[in-house]
């Protein structure tokens, strides 16, 4: 089921974006949580993109099936495809209709 639903929203598989308790969604990278690698983890105000120790975490077959699957009551399990690939080009488009 993951696969068929990765296959409809397909896109970048080196980086995904995981959802905040406040609603944000953040890219996730590998070095996060470790205070000896990451600038963010000792409070240095840095943008995860112009960090030279920034390794993106892939996107797996079972982040998918934790996503569908939707165990935490927070959301912090819900996940963000990012459709934009490195060579410019888009696979889908989706519209997210929310009432006010």
């Amino acid at each position: 089921m993951a696969k068929q639903y990765f296959a409809m929203f397909w896109g970048r598989t080196d980086v995904y974006a995981k959802r905040g308790r406040n609603g944000g969604y953040f890219p996730q990278c590998d070095h996060r949580w470790n205070d000896r690698i990451c600038p963010r983890q000792r409070g240095e105000k840095i943008r995860c993109g112009d960090c030279e120790y920034t390794k993106w975490t892939k996107l797996t077959v079972e982040k998918i099936v934790d996503h569908l699957a939707g165990y935490k009551e927070d959301g912090t399990d819900v996940i963000g495809v990012y459709p934009l690939l490195p060579d410019g080009t888009c696979r889908f488009l989706e519209f997210d209709f929310d009432k006010f």
